[in-house]
């Protein structure tokens, strides 16, 4: 008997242990699990048993895995703790914080039971949108009540214990919203004007340096609902790493986000609010879309996960008729023709004779990060899309001319600074060649003499007459050096006249504190940015922005 009762102790034990090794998850889970709220979570990122450190890389481990990694811009990371200190390179290379891992965020399938069967590992970027004020930004613009059922979710409980079902992954919510819109509401060629809490997002790397000439610039994404809640119960890690590599924190005065899901209602789109001290933090609200006065901030996320895949938003077919397969350019390697139609280049690309006749340039760089400042003084918001000539200067030409080298005083507005080393140059102040070259253009000079490269500039004409060409600022020119072979290849299937890569070319960027008598200049060779006398004579390259009012 007494054997039997020990037997039965030993079964019991044995049951308990067993049984608290499992954990049992949803998207419920209680803030109580959690290092939010009255949790007794460390926030440290977890057990790092099983990683191996390697050398060689920016991070201690060779990818990120655990929620707390700091990750950066090599792809390595190193799990954030109280007391970790990071030396100013390594905060300069800093991209992300993962704050989940896990499968409870994988959207429910077309029955609506959960997927389980996939792992996903999710960081948000170190910058945000954020508003200082009561107003900030909309989360649609002039789309305040489309239907959209592909990214509606639907939401049950209270704070701390959500119960979030439905769209739960965010990653394709502006695919699926452009795909159920169709092509009555263009969401590829104008999300900047429409959608622009997801705009935000979707060109994260724009608003993050750290990003600039790495694997990670594309694939980030405005989060769901769901991924906003599960930031939020981790909010204490991201903000005190976050904070470590001098990026963004949540839990500020008006911290209401927008997320990438839809509410029930047609014009309404769900937000979370992260307001440490207040009632309101931890809250999830159905706002209207256009309401950019209660909500406004934007954060973006993506997925680290190896094997992670990005879908493209429809890109809209041209009309019968023109000569390139999409209606306008758009990305980097579109080949763009006369008619404003676009086919993007890529090897084994084929094109007609008419085609080649008509080609005008190919596109270098789509984005923000070089906008200038209009007439008024403000940052044009617009993305630009900027192409290359097919032809350049057929000499090497002078900056200016000897006699015209102190640039007039009243006009200096050409200056750039460059920062960094061969192959990671980053640029500050006047990066839009269209401001640049106008300020020479402006000049009471007679251009072929004072400014022979500029002259050239203004004169040069492709095949579909008076748009503007202008000498890209030190900015873009690196552009092109980075996209040199496929720009290279593009040009040589147009039968254009290919980049010279033993050429050093001249820009429209003044050198700092030397604008009087010193321009930048790149090698293509070897990627190095110089300044030079600006009577030393260099090729030009000339390049134009492809707005969409030219069409």
């Amino acid at each position: 008997m007494k054997k039997t009762k020990i037997l039965e102790a030993l079964l019991a034990g044995a049951l308990a242990l067993l049984v608290s090794g499992f954990t049992f998850t949803s998207c419920s889970n209680a803030a109580g699990n959690d290092d939010n709220g009255s949790g007794s979570g460390s926030g440290s990122g977890g057990s790092q048993s099983g990683r191996t450190k390697v050398e060689g890389k920016i991070g201690e481990y060779g990818y990120p895995y655990e929620v707390g990694d700091i990750v950066f811009k090599d792809g390595s990371a190193t799990p954030y703790s109280s007391g970790l200190e990071l030396n100013d390179s390594k905060k300069a290379a800093a991209i992300a914080i993962i704050f989940y891992k896990g499968n409870e965020l994988n959207s429910d399938d077309e029955k609506g039971n959960a997927v389980t069967d996939k792992e996903r590992i999710l960081g948000v970027g170190l910058e945000q949108k954020n508003t200082s004020s009561s107003f900030g930004i909309d989360w649609s613009s002039g789309n305040g009540t489309d239907k959209i059922s592909s990214v509606k979710c639907s939401i049950r409980g209270d704070k701390g214990n959500w119960v979030i079902s439905g769209d739960k992954d965010g990653h394709d919510n502006l695919y699926q919203i452009a795909k159920e819109l169709g092509s009555d509401n263009d969401v590829y060629e104008h999300c900047a004007s429409k959608y622009l809490a997801f705009d935000f997002a979707r060109n994260y790397a724009d608003h993050c340096s750290n990003l600039s000439n790495t694997n990670y610039e594309a694939g980030w994404y405005l989060p769901s609902i769901a991924e906003l809640y599960y930031l939020w119960k981790k909010v204490n890690t991201v903000n005190a790493a976050s904070k470590l590599c001098g990026g963004k924190t949540f839990g500020n005065s008006y911290d209401h986000y927008w997320s990438a899901s839809q509410a029930e209602s047609d014009d309404r789109a769900y937000s979370f609010s992260f307001y440490e001290g207040s009632s309101l933090d931890g809250e999830i609200d159905a706002e209207k879309k256009l309401n950019a006065f209660i909500v406004g901030n934007v954060c973006a996320i993506r997925d680290f996960t190896e094997g992670a895949t990005f879908p493209e938003i429809p890109r809209p077919d041209a009309e019968e008729g023109k000569l390139g397969r999409y209606s306008k350019p758009y990305e980097v390697n579109d080949i763009v023709f006369s008619d404003g139609s676009a086919t993007p280049y890529k090897a084994g690309l084929t094109l007609t004779d008419a085609q080649k006749a008509a080609a005008i340039s190919v596109i270098f760089y789509t984005g923000t990060k070089y906008n200038g400042y209009s007439a008024f003084g403000e940052l044009e918001t617009g993305i630009r899309r900027i192409g290359i000539s097919l032809n350049q200067s057929a000499e090497k030409l002078t900056w200016a001319s000897s006699s015209k080298i102190q640039y007039d005083s009243d006009t200096h507005n050409n200056e750039c600074k460059v920062k960094g080393e061969i192959g990671s140059y980053t640029f500050e102040n006047n990066l839009d060649g269209t401001k640049t070259c106008y300020s020479v253009w402006n000049l009471e000079h007679n251009l072929q003499t004072a400014y022979p490269a500029f002259y050239f500039a203004k004169n040069y004409s492709a095949t579909d007459g008076d748009k503007e060409w202008f000498i890209p600022t030190i900015a873009e020119l690196y552009e092109i050096y980075k996209a040199r072979e496929n720009l290279n290849a593009a040009i040589a299937l147009c039968d254009g006249e290919q980049i010279n890569f033993n050429e050093a070319y001249w820009s429209s960027s003044e050198a700092q504190n030397e604008a009087g008598s010193k321009a930048l200049s790149l090698s293509f060779n070897n990627g190095e940015c110089s300044s030079s006398k600006k009577d030393i004579a260099k090729y030009v390259l000339l390049a134009r922005d492809d707005w969409d009012f030219w069409y």
